[in-house]
């Protein structure tokens, strides 16, 4: 990725498809890794000037992300990306309609970052809060119940085990918040064993 930000897209495409080709035999490879490597892949060939392969490779993405997470941020920049290429091809009017889409996206990400960030805060006051009280186990199992209400993009189930909290997404389809989860959990758990 960092190859294309670079303008280095004959070595970034060379790296995708080496990339892909690896991922491809891999047994825990999903339909959404090989959607992210052929969206680079797609990007690299719009910007080598190959646009009809661009394209398709962006349109194979696309198809694989609206399935899995219409709204997601992937999904977004996969759109956009196709909206560049329309937009190279002079068909503006398909360009218009993937530009829209991403910042249509884009419009619902930055609503839920600010919600995660207000979930955030409340986490952290709930960590303090235990920490300071010398109860974690209890917040654990009451933070449980407000897992439920905290993220709506998912549940959690938590545990302590001799010292060692576990957190395994049971539905997670929020990226963000998934990440957000675990770094408050890693924070917490270090407060209470340190």
């Amino acid at each position: 990725e960092v190859l294309l930000m670079c303008g280095s897209f004959h070595k970034a495409l060379a790296d995708f498809e080496e990339a892909l080709k690896i991922q491809l035999k891999l047994p825990n490879m999903t339909c959404l890794h090989s959607s992210e490597m052929k969206s680079h892949m797609g990007f690299a060939h719009f910007k080598l000037g190959q646009k009809e392969k661009g394209l398709e490779l962006l349109q194979e993405s696309l198809q694989v992300r609206q399935e899995l997470d219409p709204d997601d941020e992937l999904c977004a920049d996969t759109m956009y990306r196709l909206g560049l290429v329309h937009q190279a091809l002079l068909e503006f009017d398909k360009a218009v309609k993937y530009f829209d889409r991403s910042m249509i996206i884009r419009g619902k990400l930055e609503k839920t970052k600010a919600q995660q960030q207000k979930l955030q805060e409340t986490m952290n006051e709930m960590i303090t809060m235990a920490h300071s009280n010398h109860q974690y186990r209890k917040f654990l199992v009451t933070y449980e119940d407000k897992a439920k209400q905290l993220f709506p993009f998912g549940m959690y189930k938590l545990k302590v085990k001799t010292n060692v909290v576990e957190a395994t997404p049971t539905h997670v389809t929020n990226r963000e918040s998934q990440k957000l989860f675990f770094r408050a959990l890693t924070n917490a758990a270090a407060h209470s064993l340190g």
